[in-house]
């Protein structure tokens, strides 16, 4: 969609006095009109949210990471593949695919009870279009290698 601006000018004549007037009527040679303007695409996509959570599962424990990710004009992306490692568990791996609120979960696998927390880190995000930006993740800190939530045992 392309959009077409008008643009008035407002003309403001300062008196002696040092109170201004406002000209109310706009003449048309004041008027601009701008050329057409393409709505911009989003380029790119970084993880808005990161959250832990802790599952109880009889001898062990599950933890969990929830991955909010949105496109740099703010919207929800859809269909982002999103991988990390836990510190803790068999398969440290995990990997998820945003859904339409751009949002999916990273479970660990089985923990001891003995171990006290796990660390999820955010290892890449792909898309099919949009480029990852790790720079406006939230809680970006350029001096850490990549977004990270610790989750303690429940």
């Amino acid at each position: 969609m392309l959009r077409r601006a008008l643009i008035p000018f407002v003309i403001v004549l300062a008196g002696c006095s040092g109170s201004p007037t406002v000209v109310d009527s706009v003449p048309p040679s004041s008027i601009i009109l701008l050329p057409d303007v393409p709505d911009l695409a989003p380029e790119g996509m970084f993880v808005a949210e990161l959250q832990g959570s802790a599952i109880n599962d009889g001898n062990t424990w599950v933890a969990a990471g929830r991955v909010h990710v949105l496109d740099d004009a703010g919207d929800p992306v859809a269909g982002a593949l999103v991988t990390g490692e836990w510190s803790e568990g068999e398969n440290e791996r995990a990997a998820c695919t945003t859904d339409a609120d751009g949002e999916c979960d990273l479970e660990s696998d089985s923990i001891r009870k003995r171990v006290g927390s796990a660390e999820l880190k955010i290892t890449s995000v792909e898309h099919d279009s949009l480029a990852y930006l790790p720079e406006l993740d939230d809680d970006f800190d350029p001096e850490e290698e990549s977004l990270a939530v610790t989750v303690f045992k429940p």
